[in-house]
């Protein structure tokens, strides 16, 4: 649909659905990992659902080299793989986990219970949507090529693809509170670097890789907090 007209409130209105099905699809299958994992692995358990999850959307950065960026044809390739997503999951024989009565927590009542966990994951929300929002705009800016601009978001989001399952077992062992704070500076120490430092082009690429690294892991670490302390 989105290939059909380019207008910005036509495409704001299709992401807002969109978003809205994603944003669904992710409950339900985050949900569904962190119901079937101990407490002392869910860290470990998140870190590898996510690092699939980052193995493909690096693989997918590529895909920009393959046709037109103005044509049709890249919102044929999109729409083409989410239908295929549709295959596995349906050949599925894997029972779903039994849902027990749910208690309702009031949204103020999650903050309370986890302060940290709830604004890890807030903040790393944010974060992630500036990355896939203004990253490219920023390669345009400082004169990258449209094949560059996809091969530099696919590093940054290979970085986080490699850093999840060793954060992710750290977290689990050492603390997750204690590496959620270290993995934070970290990341903005490297983000001001980015700012500052765009050339040479294999530099771009490496510290794009330790930022994604870094920034992509503070989700599941607060995501495992935040449930660790509700399950307390």
């Amino acid at each position: 649909a989105q290939a059909l007209w380019i207008e910005p409130f036509y495409w704001s209105s299709l992401r807002i659905i969109g978003g809205i099905c994603m944003a669904g699809i992710f409950i339900v299958v985050e949900s569904w990992l962190l119901i079937q994992s101990p407490s002392s692995m869910r860290g470990t358990v998140l870190s590898l659902y996510l690092a699939v999850f980052y193995a493909a959307l690096s693989a997918g950065q590529f895909l920009i080299n393959l046709s037109d960026v103005r044509s049709f044809y890249p919102f044929c390739i999109v729409a083409a793989f989410f239908i295929l997503s549709i295959i596995p999951i349906s050949m599925s024989k894997i029972n779903a986990p039994k849902i027990e009565q749910p208690t309702r927590i009031p949204f103020l009542n999650l903050f309370r219970i986890s302060p940290l966990g709830f604004s890890g994951a807030f903040v790393s929300g944010m974060l992630l949507a500036a990355i896939y929002g203004l990253v490219p705009v920023y390669a345009k800016e400082i004169g990258l090529e449209i094949s560059e601009i996809g091969t530099f978001m696919g590093i940054i989001i290979f970085g986080g693809l490699i850093f999840q399952w060793p954060t992710g077992k750290l977290a689990d062992k050492k603390g997750r509170r204690l590496i959620l704070g270290i993995t934070s500076i970290i990341t903005a120490f490297v983000g001001i670097a980015l700012a500052w430092f765009h050339s040479p082009y294999w530099l771009l690429l490496a510290l794009g890789c330790l930022f994604g690294g870094t920034s992509f892991t503070l989700y599941p670490i607060s995501m495992a907090y935040a449930c660790e302390k509700i399950s307390d």
